[in-house]
Order: structure tokens, then C-alpha cells, then sequence
């Protein structure tokens, strides 16, 4: 579940096109694996969301899972990305709302709405 949400944002990220729709995606996205990944894993995005209820019941049945399985999931999405894109795509700033007079709180990242040399 990490994997497609980390590949997702990233791809959404990177075109100029899907990039304002990115929030409605993720929530999309997370409501559709809460749904659907609930019965089998609990729908555990997070290895801190494992590892509270795990602490408070002193369950340690499977947590192993969680603390692998998150990482490696967002790893893979990253690289997926990566041989997806072959470098041909940026990643930009993920902000909620794009506006010119706004400044990103990043340094040296790409702002879809300015132009190269008025780069943040």
C-alpha cells in the first residue's frame, strides 16, 4: 500500500496537468486502501500507526512485517518512479495550493509556476 501511494504522488507530482489534483488523488487513493486493506492488514500506511497499538495490547505477533514492509514499499515506489520517468520528470513541490506569491518553505525545488530562472 506504501508503494502505490508513494509511486502515485510522485506521478502526480510530475506533471504539470495532475498536479493540482493531487490532494483529491490521495485522499481518493488512502480511502480505497482503508477500505480495501483493512480485513487483511489492519491498513497500516504508517510503521508508527503498527507500532502504538502493538505496544499498548504487548502484541508483537507479526510487527516485523510492518517495519519492513512500509520502508521497502516506499523505496521500491521511489525507484519504480525513477525507471518510469528515466529522468525525463521532475518531482515538484507538493503544496495543497499553487500560488505565484506564495513561497515554497523548500529550497531549490521546482515550482510549476515559475519560470526557470525565477526559481525558489
Amino acid at each position: 500500500m506504501t508503494f502505490l501511494l508513494v509511486l502515485s504522488i510522485f506521478i502526480f507530482l510530475s506533471h504539470h496537468h495532475l498536479l493540482r489534483w493531487t490532494p483529491v488523488m490521495v485522499w481518493l487513493l488512502v480511502a480505497t486502501m482503508v477500505w480495501l486493506g483493512a480485513p487483511i492488514s489492519g491498513t497500516s500506511l504508517n510503521t508508527a500507526r503498527s507500532f502504538g497499538p502493538a505496544l499498548l495490547a504487548w502484541s508483537w505477533q507479526n510487527q516485523w512485517l510492518y517495519y519492513i514492509a512500509s520502508p521497502l514499499g516506499a523505496l521500491v515506489g521511489v525507484k519504480v518512479f525513477q525507471l518510469i520517468s528515466m529522468g525525463e520528470r521532475e518531482v515538484l513541490t507538493g503544496k495543497l495550493f499553487h500560488v505565484p506569491n506564495y513561497r515554497c518553505i523548500f529550497k531549490n525545488v521546482k515550482v510549476p509556476h515559475l519560470k526557470r530562472h525565477e526559481q525558489i
